[in-house]
């Protein structure tokens, strides 16, 4: 039953995709980037429908149309590391690497895989050769910044997030580690200036509601505090982190009537 189900799917997808089989650019053998684009959204959609065969199956069609495209390589390791098999999602993002080496998005992930698992000498050398293919990837310099913050090297953390925003001022997630950098240095003017320009570029970013909510809270400004955070539950409901937070914080005023219910919702 599950072989003939994989083979409708199969059978499916060939003729979904069949329209977008226009094979190359003109003077190129590389198939047309939209369709990578179609293929790449749809494996997607299929994940975020929990179809991981549906959508493993469509990155295999991606790496197979285009080796040389990362995007299909990227999404087949974080099948994997997601299927709790590490060592598979690093052989499939150095399969991607054997074909396009200088992959900035490809040594990025590989690096983020080495440091979830505790390599963090080869995740730093890894953010380091995506650097140099690419100076400009704000990823990696996000990365190296993270994972040297985590070993106290304060000063060449705070150069990669500058280089981070240099290459990316519209990137709300840089920001946000930046005023997550700036909270714990104390620099909290710093931190609520960047958490704004976050928010300002995303509105709907929960996790920078959060931590701005967290240090206003610390600071002892509840009522500014209960305000972020109800704003992350309104685009969240569910927040685990939102809600534990908002009920540690009532808990500790004395209210224990709001924190039991926060804690019930979390």
């Amino acid at each position: 039953g599950r072989d003939l189900s994989f083979r409708v799917r199969e059978a499916l997808l060939d003729a979904e995709e069949q329209p977008y089989t226009v094979w190359s650019e003109p003077g190129s053998d590389r198939p047309l980037r939209a369709n990578l684009d179609l293929l790449v959204f749809r494996g997607r959609t299929l994940a975020r429908r929990g179809d991981k065969d549906g959508a493993r199956a469509t990155y295999l069609r991606c790496v197979a149309l285009d080796p040389l495209d990362g995007r299909g390589w990227l999404a087949l390791g974080r099948l994997s590391e997601r299927d709790g098999d590490p060592d598979a999602a690093i052989a499939m993002i150095e399969r991607g690497l054997a074909h396009n080496a200088g992959n900035a998005y490809l040594l990025q992930a590989a690096g983020a895989i080495q440091e979830r698992r505790g390599s963090t000498d080869e995740a730093l050398d890894l953010y380091a050769r995506a650097l140099r293919s690419d100076p400009r990837h704000a990823p990696s310099w996000v990365s190296a910044s993270l994972l040297l913050q985590r070993r106290r090297k304060e000063g060449a953390a705070r150069r990669c997030l500058d280089l981070a925003l240099a290459c990316a001022p519209r990137s709300y997630y840089v920001w946000q580690v930046s005023g997550q950098w700036h909270r714990r240095q104390g620099q909290l003017s710093s931190a609520r200036e960047a958490f704004r320009r976050s928010l300002q570029l995303n509105g709907a970013n929960v996790a920078t509601l959060h931590a701005w909510g967290v240090l206003e809270w610390r600071c002892g400004h509840t009522d500014l505090a209960a305000t972020l955070f109800q704003q992350g539950l309104h685009i969240q409901p569910h927040n685990k982190y939102l809600l534990q937070s908002w009920a540690c914080m009532e808990a500790r005023c004395g209210s224990a009537a709001s924190a039991s219910r926060l804690f019930a919702a979390a």
